[in-house]
């Protein structure tokens, strides 16, 4: 029995698998940043995005976690992924990629058009959109809340 091993066999199994299962997810992983930075995150809005996310999710390359104690869980995610030579990011490592935005929404049969632009004036507003039955104005957060507490015939949504 001279030159067995049951770590060698294993490694001789699991090792050639464990490589191609390594360049999938990388690969997987690659087309994810660079679909969601092209057209955004939204998978409704980003046709090429979604097709990725499911071929991650297919390869349960997805990490969903819910849970009362996130020190907890970011322990144990950290232990995983560093068993596996992945890491996860810090806290603010990918704030960059991302804006803080005000959307207020208001509801069009109520709202006068001239009232409506004077809102978005009002409100710094970036951009003026109509989606069926609303009007969404998109700004920065700060001003959103004096948009808020202007007078309107209807009620408007805000959301930050």
């Amino acid at each position: 029995m001279a030159g067995h091993s049951k770590w060698s066999k294993v490694n001789y199994i699991k090792g050639s698998l464990d490589l191609k299962r390594g360049q999938l997810f990388s690969r997987l992983a690659k087309e994810i940043t660079v679909a969601a930075r092209l057209g955004g995150g939204d998978l409704s809005r980003n046709p090429r995005l979604r097709p990725v996310i499911l071929a991650a999710r297919a390869q349960s390359l997805m990490l969903k976690v819910t849970a009362e104690n996130c020190d907890r869980i970011a322990a144990d995610l950290r232990l995983i992924l560093t068993g596996r030579h992945g890491n996860l990011a810090l806290p603010g490592a990918v704030s960059s990629m991302f804006h803080r935005k005000g959307r207020a929404t208001v509801p069009a049969a109520t709202m006068q058009e001239g009232r409506l632009s004077d809102l978005e004036i009002e409100a710094r507003g970036e951009e003026l959109t109509q989606e069926d039955e609303l009007h969404f104005i998109t700004t920065v957060p700060d001003p959103l809340c004096a948009v808020a507490k202007a007078p309107t015939s209807a009620p408007a949504q805000f959301s930050i």
